[in-house]
């Protein structure tokens, strides 16, 4: 899902990835309403994650720290499905709980502008998937078979 599935990133510099070809990547989007609806939750990720990073004045716009690639991919997804299919590396837990409240208390403001609701209502869901997903940076007992799950899927 995160190299060249939903996300839909392509390099060009190698056209032909033959190693992920049969990858498990989640349900392809069709409806017009659900790649809206992908595309504003990407925004407001993006959205969370830059303005967390410029508020603390974190280096490398927070990369590393707040997020990293996949997990665009994996909230997004887990967003539209209640679940991922992909490694979420999901930020470190200071920098999730900064997110988080981050996140509500943009909800908050977006609440009291014209037109909004749809915003808001997908920064909430971005903030449930954030705190659903389990995080690949730490293994734990608990993630075991979620993790097995996640890694099966992605095994030619």
């Amino acid at each position: 899902i995160g190299i060249e599935g939903f996300c839909r990133w392509k390099s060009d510099q190698n056209p032909e990835v033959p190693f992920n070809e049969n990858v498990e990547s989640g349900k392809a989007l069709t409806d017009a309403k659900d790649l809206v609806r992908a595309v504003r939750l990407a925004g407001l990720y993006g959205t969370l994650l830059n303005g967390l990073a410029t508020d603390l004045e974190l280096p490398f716009g927070g990369y590393g720290v707040t997020a990293v690639c996949n997990d665009s991919a994996a909230i997004i997804q887990q967003c539209m499905y209640g679940e991922s299919y992909i490694f979420p590396l999901t930020s470190i837990g200071r920098y999730l709980q900064r997110t988080v409240r981050y996140g509500h208390s943009t909800a908050e403001r977006l609440q009291t502008m014209p037109n909004t609701v749809d915003e808001v209502n997908d920064l909430r869901a971005l903030v449930q998937a954030m705190k659903d997903l389990p995080s690949d940076i730490n293994a734990t007992p608990g993630n075991a078979n979620n993790a097995a799950r996640r890694l099966l899927s992605t095994m030619q």
